[in-house]
């Protein structure tokens, strides 16, 4: 499981290369160390665009496993990792089967006349045309065996229904939920290495994503509801949700495959 581990920190880079997520920022999580002072790595923003994952921002950071749920949320720092700002949290022992979940409030956004966004009230931006309340949820596995399916309350939720950790070389049925409800025709972004694709939620809410191999996997979904559940603040609240898990490189072809070959 520790390979698994460290191989899936290359997602700092890799994943957000890949990844056509220019409609809005997302929060992804990743790990480094070794399993005795493992770290979470909360990521953010998108290809070409990684503003500081602010510590400030982090509403709850929790680590579940079969039988305990630990709290990372103090002693979150900023960091450097592979020449990104990240937030980081303070080291924990890893068995290979946790669930790590993260809650960021990105705060109130506000379109201007020109058409770009500012961190900012409607009321403090000249020809605002749009208020936004952005929040982010993100879900990442350790290893096989960690509650993947885990349903945790979130508005915007990514539930696997089959363990991704041993979905090598098949396919991965996940559900969308949106405030506890299954989505249909949600668009379901999977990031894997420099690849990208996109699939869509069924009635049910199912997505079908196929996993290729090896490497580092983000799936990605996000979600707009009007009016706004602060409508004195804004018009529309903008909910984004992510999915991360590693599979091992166990062979030549893996690791070619990562060099593009």
């Amino acid at each position: 499981m520790g390979h698994a581990l460290l191989v899936s920190c290359l997602t700092i880079v890799t994943v957000m290369a890949s990844a056509d997520s220019s409609s809005a920022h997302d929060l992804w999580l990743t790990f480094t160390g070794s399993a005795s002072a493992r770290q979470v790595v909360l990521n953010y923003g998108h290809p070409g665009d990684r503003p500081p994952a602010l510590a400030e921002k982090v509403v709850d950071l929790t680590l579940i496993s079969d039988k305990d749920r630990k709290s990372l949320f103090k002693g979150l720092t900023f960091a450097v990792v592979r020449g990104a700002p990240v937030a980081i949290s303070q080291p924990f022992a890893d068995t290979g089967r946790e669930l790590v979940t993260a809650i960021y409030d990105n705060g109130l956004w506000s379109k201007g006349a020109d058409g770009e966004y500012r961190n900012a009230l409607r009321t403090a931006v000249p020809g605002a045309t749009e208020g936004m309340w952005s929040r982010k949820f993100a879900k990442a596995i350790t290893g096989s065996g960690a509650p993947f399916d885990a349903i945790l309350g979130h508005p915007l939720e990514i539930v696997p229904l089959t363990d991704p950790a041993a979905a090598r070389g098949a396919t991965l049925r996940v559900r969308v939920l949106f405030e506890g409800k299954p989505v249909p025709n949600v668009k379901l972004e999977r990031s894997h290495g420099r690849n990208a694709s996109l699939v869509e939620t069924d009635s049910e809410g199912i997505a079908v994503v196929a996993i290729a191999g090896a490497g580092e996997y983000t799936l990605s979904a996000s979600h707009r509801k009007s009016p706004s559940s602060v409508p004195a603040f804004a018009d529309v609240d903008l909910f984004g949700a992510t999915y991360s898990f590693a599979l091992p490189r166990t062979s030549v072809r893996d690791w070619l495959a990562l060099l593009g070959f």
